[in-house]
């Protein structure tokens, strides 16, 4: 068979989960997919499913809805996820992973993550913005902090931090990360917070936020991706 499975749409709500998957050349008799489903950036409860299919499959996308009850998790929080994909019975599954942000009662697929951050740009709070190379996503939580996670993490286990703001202040306010001439901030509905080293970042004046292949928060300068200290008060 060609190629691997792949995720074409991945949406989460507060009855459950749903993958729509890429099934282009393939055509196996039997499917079965197994399913972790946790909150990014929280050691709650973590949600299993699987979904056996018998029967021979032939369409170009497959779409797999598992649900996990009402009230489990709140709308608004980012999802992490991973899916073993077995294909006629093979004992060596393709493993996939991502972040998708839930919402309540309804399926609502989040954009693809952005790979830069546009000086005099804003990440507004719940949204993410990923690494080129889509193994380390950033996330500003709704706790006020801008968070970067490892989204290559082993099947089941909670997603390492590689990255932080550490700006945490109350949960439940409005948020958002913010690139201004080089320099960092989170704003909250009354307040900017300065959180770039008050010296070092000032040589990046007009570059772009990324992501680095480790997780690092970076102004790109050219070709260079440097990584941003954080302010001391804000160091993890």
């Amino acid at each position: 068979m060609a190629g691997p499975v792949r995720i074409k749409k991945a949406q989460a709500a507060d009855p459950g989960f749903s993958l729509v998957l890429d099934m282009q050349g393939l055509s196996p008799n039997t499917m079965r997919v197994d399913f972790v489903l946790y909150s990014l950036g929280n050691s709650g409860t973590t949600y299993n499913s699987s979904v056996q299919i018998n029967n021979k499959i032939v369409d170009p996308e497959v779409t797999i809805a598992v649900p996990f009850g009402d009230g489990n998790y709140q709308g608004g929080q980012h999802m992490c996820f991973s899916a073993r994909v077995y294909l006629d019975g093979s004992q060596t599954p393709t493993s996939l992973q991502g972040t998708v942000m839930a919402e309540s009662g309804e399926f609502v697929v989040e954009e693809s993550a952005i790979t830069e951050l546009q000086d005099f740009s804003n990440l507004a709070m719940n949204n993410t913005i990923q690494s080129a190379d889509g193994t380390k996503v950033g996330v500003m939580q709704y706790d006020g902090n801008f968070v970067v996670y490892e989204q290559s993490g082993n099947y089941n286990t909670q997603l390492g931090v590689c990255d932080s703001s550490n700006s945490y202040t109350t949960p439940g306010a409005t948020y958002e990360f913010q690139v201004r001439n080089g320099r960092l901030f989170v704003r909250d509905v009354t307040n900017n917070v300065d959180v770039s080293a008050s010296d070092r970042n000032n040589v990046f004046q007009d570059a772009p936020l990324v992501i680095n292949s480790d997780g690092k928060i970076c102004m790109r300068v050219g070709a260079d991706l440097r990584p941003t200290p954080m302010s001391p008060q804000y160091l993890p």
